[in-house]
């Protein structure tokens, strides 16, 4: 077993162990309470962040952080050579326009996203990636879902479609806008 594979399953113990740690000690202090709620999304929550350091870890290695993929992969799924507005891209990405004006600059500079005049509105503009944005999230994209695929290993397929149900019956129907 690789070095790496170890040190993530002894971490994985330790969150598990830590939570057990955390209801028993509730559990002792608090009888009158039900902390069933409680396991669940303490699990959910270091789950959620597992998952979300093993995405940010693999697009380090191209220097671009969780933000800045979130605005690539929304650029992306719209079709080469599509554009939207900041405004649109923010909603699509549940964010403020302040938030997005940001993240906007940062990839402008790196040349992985350029503004554009909004064809049919003079005082407006749109976004979309650059051919080198592109050709980076074409690059990024199958290594992106391949690890994805390794992160939830442990899941068939069955298990996957399960999960994710049961996800959605948490999920509020209009997700706010943070």
């Amino acid at each position: 077993m690789r070095q790496d594979q170890l040190s993530k399953q002894r971490k994985t113990a330790s969150l598990r162990n830590s939570m057990e740690s955390i209801l028993e000690q509730w559990s002792r202090e608090r009888p009158d309470l039900n902390l069933s709620a409680m396991a669940v999304i303490g699990e959910l929550l270091q789950t959620s962040e597992m998952l979300r350091r093993g995405i940010q870890d693999l697009w380090a290695e191209a220097g671009l952080d969780f933000p800045a993929l979130d605005v690539i992969l929304t650029l992306r799924r719209q079709g080469k050579d599509q554009a939207l507005s900041p405004s649109t891209l923010a909603k699509e990405m549940m964010l403020s326009t302040s938030a997005m004006t940001n993240r906007l600059d940062r990839l402008e500079k790196r040349g992985i996203v350029r503004r554009v005049d909004d064809p049919n509105d003079r005082r407006a503009i749109q976004v979309l990636l650059t051919s080198k944005g592109f050709q980076l999230a074409e690059d990024m994209m199958g290594s992106h879902v391949a690890k994805q695929q390794e992160m939830l290993h442990g899941l068939s397929e069955d298990e996957r479609v399960q999960l994710r149900a049961l996800l959605l019956k948490i999920m509020p129907e209009d997700k706010p806008t943070p």
